[in-house]
């Protein structure tokens, strides 16, 4: 389904050339990107309902309950069972429960001898390694700390869902409806299936949905970047240059999470240096790195359970998922939502197949669909066709073109004078009367993205303002790429387009180019829009029957003649292809030589 970018001279570079290329850029990223020691990442996976708050505190408070009677007595009888229900019955509903009453309601609690069995299991693995990592050096190789984090991990998963789907507690029907387990890949330093290069990463978390009424299944699919929720990134000791190092190593791998899941609007990641353990916040230019939380202290045990008790209860798109994307079966088509233009309905469409990957950790993250207008039979799944190319069935309609990206914008929309949307707009309207044989990117639907929080119904604007909170207000240290307000967006265009390197001959090429500039000038003159960014890249070829055509798209760049004139010209553009003005930065006025 997937096409890359850039994937065809990658593939000529031997796999070691490559991994050295990647790890190269990856520590550069590092020192311009990464900012360390921000409390409020954790914020950022806090549920936002206060009932959901409080629920996640309870089930804190009763892993860390189960933890202490374990590390006093190593296993979980039916008698410290029942004083742990006694105990945690008595803080969280205040029901006089005596404890011969409570042991013997723990034995009666389905699944009890279950959840005994296994969080024994796991207790006995991650707790005798804890006390000693870093201090005594009882993990010799970071493969030994592999399973530990695993069964750490997969522990808090067994607490929760026991909590859930077995205790009878006051806040059992609190469970939000998008909750789910948070649980690692069985395997370790393993290469998921949808790399590019040689890179193998060290631990791999997935979701799975809880199920009121039913076990979950934790049935563990192959590894594949397309499924990963997190990666945690292993070093065996704290050290700065270790630290370091897990960072690189957790962008290098985080940027396949973006170029495979459609949905992911951004990503998360740990880093686990010694017993440190640092949650990763990826945001189109920064990755926020918490504060270490070392499972040494009581203190940094309960804020690494508290985050994953907080991922399994926040909303789905705190997460960093795209909840206007959706399939319905694994292996089926993506079905998107698109908002609808000056107030319209928006409209859901199905993706036939992925043009353009966002193949890059940091920047607008662009991804291109080709797609059809929903049937009213896609809404039920009823999906035959699957993710094939089906865009010639006679039930659906013309094929269009879904351009999903993350833009530069103004916070106070009057100010957003560079906004593709009105671009389009005033191309689609001027062109319409002015010529007929020029082939335009032509606007159907789209526009900027809000989304309703499944969480508390309240619908926001989706800008990186909006999802980093007061850590998009932080200021940036020395060196480090500015933080800058983006806006998401998602706009539905024709004609669909292929690759300039499609053309066949030469001909079809020079066919192409004279279009795009056909194109480039009646934009120039009837819409008063400098383009700023000709490339390869830019230029499309358009088959309509026969006849071959050319269409220059993206004007994420674009500038109008008024703007321009009234402000200093930016450097803008696709290197190689800059005009010497734009090269040293001029301060002169652009034309449409300078494209």
């Amino acid at each position: 389904m997937t096409s890359h970018a850039g994937s065809m001279s990658n593939k000529m570079k031997p796999t070691n050339e490559m991994d050295a290329e990647r790890l190269k850029e990856a520590v550069e990223q590092v020192s311009e990107y990464v900012h360390e020691d921000k409390d409020g990442v954790l914020l950022l996976a806090q549920p936002r309902q206060e009932t959901t708050q409080q629920l996640s505190a309870n089930i804190v408070g009763f892993i860390l309950a189960t933890i202490a009677i374990l590390d006093k007595e190593d296993s979980i009888a039916a008698e410290s069972t029942g004083r742990l229900l006694f105990e945690f019955q008595q803080q969280t509903s205040r029901r006089q429960v005596t404890r011969m009453q409570a042991r013997k309601e723990a034995a009666e609690i389905h699944g009890v001898s279950d959840f005994v069995q296994k969080t024994q299991s796991l207790h006995s693995e991650f707790r005798s390694w804890i006390p000693t990592v870093g201090i005594s050096g009882t993990a010799k190789r970071e493969r030994d700390i592999y399973q530990r984090i695993n069964n750490l991990i997969m522990f808090v998963a067994q607490c929760i869902e026991f909590y859930h789907l077995s205790l009878n507690t006051p806040d059992s029907d609190s469970f939000p409806s998008d909750g789910c387990l948070i649980y690692p890949y069985s395997q370790q330093d393993i290469k998921p299936k949808g790399g590019d290069d040689g890179s193998r990463i060290d631990i791999g978390l997935v979701t799975a949905p809880i199920k009121p009424g039913m076990k979950t299944e934790l049935k563990e699919p192959s590894v594949e970047y397309e499924d990963i929720f997190a990666i945690a990134e292993v070093k065996l000791k704290s050290s700065t240059s270790d630290v370091n190092n897990a960072f690189a190593q957790l962008l290098r791998y985080t940027r396949n999470i973006y170029k495979w899941q459609v949905n992911r609007r951004f990503a998360w990641g740990l880093t686990v240096c010694g017993a440190d353990i640092r949650a990763c916040h990826f945001s189109n230019d920064a990755v926020f790195a918490s504060a270490p939380m070392s499972l040494l202290k009581s203190q940094g045990l309960r804020q690494f359970v508290t985050l994953l008790v907080d991922w399994s209860l926040c909303s789905n798109d705190q997460r960093g998922y795209d909840p206007d994307f959706h399939k319905f079966e694994k292996g089926g088509s993506w079905y998107v939502r698109i908002p609808g233009l000056d107030g319209q309905e928006a409209t859901t469409y199905k993706i036939v197949t992925q043009m353009v990957a966002s193949d890059r950790l940091f920047g607008r993250h662009t991804r291109c669909f080709k797609a059809v207008e929903c049937l009213p039979s896609d809404a039920t799944g009823n999906d035959s066709t699957n993710s094939t190319d089906n865009s010639n069935n006679n039930n659906y309609g013309p094929p269009v073109v879904i351009k999903d990206a993350w833009a530069y914008s103004k916070e106070d929309l009057k100010d957003d004078t560079r906004d593709e949307v009105g671009f389009l707009q005033t191309i689609s309207k001027e062109l319409s009367k002015h010529t007929s044989d020029v082939v335009y990117p032509e606007l159907l639907g789209g526009g900027r993205v809000s989304l309703e929080y499944s969480d508390t119904g309240t619908t926001v604007g989706d800008t990186t303002a909006s999802i980093l909170g007061d850590l998009y207000n932080s200021e940036s240290t020395d060196g480090k790429v500015p933080i800058s307000f983006r806006e998401h967006k998602r706009l539905v265009m024709s004609p669909v387009g292929e690759p300039l390197k499609t053309a066949k001959s030469f001909d079809e090429l020079m066919a192409v180019l004279a279009d795009a500039m056909l194109c480039h000038d009646a934009v120039w003159r009837h819409c008063g829009i400098l383009h700023r960014d000709i490339s390869d890249n830019n230029t499309l070829v358009v088959r309509q029957g026969d006849q071959v055509r050319g269409l220059l798209i993206d004007f994420n760049n674009a500038i109008t003649t008024r703007e321009q004139s009234a402000t200093r010209p930016g450097r803008t553009g696709t290197f190689p292809l800059m005009s010497i003005n734009n090269l040293e930065n001029e301060g002169v006025p652009r034309t449409a030589l300078d494209d």
